[in-house]
């Protein structure tokens, strides 16, 4: 603060101890926002952790916030005068706004993200809508049991299953002729190596029907457990396919997003 401004303050009785308000309408009338800048800078700041208020920092106290990363460009602040709650690079005067954060605004403007068709809990998620895209993708995710499989994912699946079914079955029967074969002629290692890779594969295949029936019914809205009611005799199995055969919701649910 230059001395004029100051014994300009101590004239109208108000000292160091000015009001903000009222300095920033006297700094206006004389064109000085630096100073003004300089009067917001030290008023009291709230900010927000998650849904906690925390506060009132100084200026001082907020640098040493921002330094420890508990402040972020994106952190909720709010002072005396703001009108609501707002992220901090908006808020902020020029002076308490860090280089970094200036520098990451640069950046992110210039190299936006790649927007996702969707988005769950893992990140981008990719929804195959063809039968080459199903076969490809649905065997790798064969451990997610998170998200939602969409109708289309979920039959296309089955269909291919049904299609390659005489094949694989002749395919499987050749390692248990082995198997057999290997016992009848006393080498019982080889029989044993070649039906555990065949329990392997079985478990396996297990696992890839089970995680697509589980992100199917999340798709409509339903709970994995629901697959246990195929152990319910007779029409269990009916009801359940009832299920997986429902279109799935077209608003975001707790599973994940449309």
């Amino acid at each position: 603060m230059n001395v004029g401004a100051n014994q300009k303050l101590k004239s109208l009785g108000c000292g160091f101890g000015v009001e903000p308000a009222t300095f920033r309408r006297y700094a206006k009338r004389r064109g000085d926002t630096q100073q003004g800048n300089e009067i917001m800078s030290d008023a009291a700041w709230y900010y927000a952790v998650g849904s906690e208020q925390r506060g009132p920092a100084s200026a001082d106290d907020v640098a040493l916030l921002i330094g420890r990363g508990e402040i972020g460009p994106d952190t909720l602040v709010w002072r005396e005068g703001m009108s609501e709650w707002a992220a901090a690079r908006a808020s902020l005067p020029g002076s308490m706004v860090p280089q970094s954060w200036v520098d990451g605004m640069s950046s992110s403007a210039a190299n936006p993200p790649q927007v996702p068709t969707s988005v769950g809990s893992g990140g981008a998620y990719q929804h195959p809508d063809h039968p080459f895209e199903v076969w490809r993708i649905v065997p790798k995710r064969f451990l997610q049991f998170r998200g939602r499989a969409r109708r289309s994912e979920y039959w296309y699946w089955y269909m291919i299953i049904a299609c390659i079914a005489p094949i694989l079955a002749i395919v499987l029967l050749i390692p248990v002729g082995l198997s057999v074969e290997a016992a009848a002629n006393g080498d019982p290692e080889l029989g044993a190596g070649t039906l555990f890779l065949l329990l392997a594969f079985f478990v396996g295949f297990l696992l890839v029907n089970l995680s697509v029936s589980v992100r199917r019914l999340h798709d409509v809205g339903r709970s994995g457990f629901w697959l246990l009611l195929v152990l319910v005799p007779y029409i269990g199995i009916f009801v359940v396919t009832w299920m997986l055969a429902w279109p799935g919701q077209k608003q975001d649910n707790k599973h994940g997003p449309a």
